[in-house]
Parts: C-alpha cells; structure tokens; sequence
C-alpha cells in the first residue's frame, strides 16, 4: 500500500468508562490482549522498497481500539533499507499520559534474516517528559517512552507492540479519536480496528 490522503476521525456515543489516576509513570510488560486480532505479516515484500526516500518503510502498522477495555492496542514493523533508517529509527518512542493512562509493552524485537531478536528489557525503557510545548512554559504531563536500540543493521525489521490504558477523562462518557492514512513513507499493509458496543452509536466523519 502507497501513501493515502485521508484521514477517518470517529466518535463513540453511550460509552462509560472509569478512568484511571496516577501520578507515577505507568509502564509494564504483558502478553498481548485476548482481545486483540492477530494478524499474519508477510516479511518478504519489496516491491515498495525502492520509494523509502528516508531509509525505511513500514512492513505493517496496525492499531486496534477496545471501548470495553478502555484501551488501545499498535503494532509496527519497520524494514531498515538503508544506513540512514539505521540512524532515523533504531529508537522505540511512545508517547502517554501517566495521570490516566498505563503504558504496557508487549514485544519489542528484531528480526534479522528470519532470527528473531528480543530487545524488550523494561529495565532500558526511560521515560522523559515531552519538550514540545516547553518553549511556551507549558507543561502538559505527558511522558515519552524510550528504548534505543543497539546494534541496527541495514535490512532488520524493528517489530514492536504495546497497548495504552485508559482514555481521556474530559470526553466523560463518550470517545474520540482518528484513522490517520497520510504517512511519510511507503507501508505495505495497514489495518485498523475498532470495537464498540452493540447499543452504541459510531459517527465516522472522513476528510482530505
């Protein structure tokens, strides 16, 4: 799949959820959810290898939202072309907000010429606040999850998966959220999945 245009933004009606509090940085490593839909990857495509301007591409990305779980779940391969992928993307950074969500790491690994790699070690995973809004003295609480990678090769798949808990308390009973299918680089296949009640309402708005 080459680069779309569009991006699907969703809201959930009739949803009631409690959200979670902390002040700490929740952070934790689990198996992945029951819930979840596991999807086979094929790792030997690369007919769109040769579009990866930036050093890499993703294999697959996929993200799959639970209402009833109150959590939402990604995945991404990421296929290193060159020695500039090698220096772009040899870290794992995800983003939460500790104060109502729990950050959990499911795997995190490279595949190298079909050996797989484990690289999750929770105790390398360092969390740091964001400095995006800094500039403005504004603090908005989030924390970055990071894990730099040693050892990148040209040609490794960085695979990695993790699920965020809990949603945002402001929206109350009810969810919000996007679809988003503009990338910078080539991704081979994208899914997205989104459970919702059965008396519930979705409105789905697309744009672009």
């Amino acid at each position: 799949m080459k680069w779309r245009f569009y991006v699907i933004g969703l809201a959930c009606i009739l949803f009631v959820y409690s959200p979670l509090f902390s002040q700490s940085a929740r952070l934790s490593v689990d198996r992945t959810p029951v819930w979840v839909e596991k999807n086979n990857v094929d790792y030997s495509k690369t007919s769109l290898d040769k579009d990866a301007t930036e050093g890499s591409l993703d294999i697959n990305f996929e993200a799959q939202i639970s209402l009833a779980e109150h959590s939402k779940y990604v995945r991404r391969c990421k296929k290193i072309i060159s020695q500039a992928g090698v220096q772009n993307e040899s870290t794992v950074s995800v983003s939460f907000d500790p104060s109502y969500q729990q950050l959990v790491f499911h795997t995190i690994q490279i595949i190298r010429k079909g050996e797989i790699l484990n690289r999750l070690q929770l105790s390398k995973i360092k969390t740091v606040h964001q400095e995006e809004e800094l500039d403005n003295f504004i603090y908005n609480g989030s924390l970055d999850a990071v894990l730099i990678l040693e050892d990148v090769r040209q040609g490794d798949i960085i695979e990695y998966s993790y699920s965020i808990k809990g949603f945002n308390p402001v929206f109350k009973d009810k969810y919000a959220g996007e679809f988003v299918t503009q990338f910078s680089a080539p991704v081979y296949n994208l899914f997205y999945r989104l459970l919702g009640p059965k008396d519930g309402t979705i409105d789905v708005k697309n744009t672009n």
